[in-house]
């Protein structure tokens, strides 16, 4: 009896183990498209009058590239906007409100502080 007692235990361990196995590995639910971002790529923090912040960031625009050539057309890759606030944090929220996409400081590689 010990025996069948200790086969239906690791039975039912072994199916909630498969269950939980096919909950955890169910995909990518908190991805994030490269259309949905902009990427910074540089930022310059600057004081303003009035003991104001000016954050300006380097926002990299991703063009498609038909055939592996690259696009000589002149277009410049990257946007360059400003935004003024009470502080950093102020500064990147009004920054935020112009732009449709979600700001991604994660390739941010060069800060300048004036």
């Amino acid at each position: 009896m010990n025996d069948t007692l200790f086969r239906i235990m690791k039975a039912i361990l072994s199916f909630f183990l498969i269950l939980s196995q096919c909950v955890l590995l169910t995909g990518c639910w908190d991805n994030k498209e490269l259309n949905q971002l902009a990427i910074i790529v540089g930022a310059a923090i600057d004081k303003e009058k009035n003991n104001k912040i000016k954050l300006t960031v380097q926002v990299f625009i991703p063009q498609s590239q038909s055939g592996g050539q690259q696009s000589s057309s002149g277009k410049a890759q990257v946007e360059i906007k400003s935004a003024v606030g009470t502080n950093l944090a102020d500064a990147a929220s009004n920054l935020q409100r112009e732009y449709s996409r979600k700001l991604f400081w994660g390739h941010c590689k060069t800060y300048i502080f004036g």
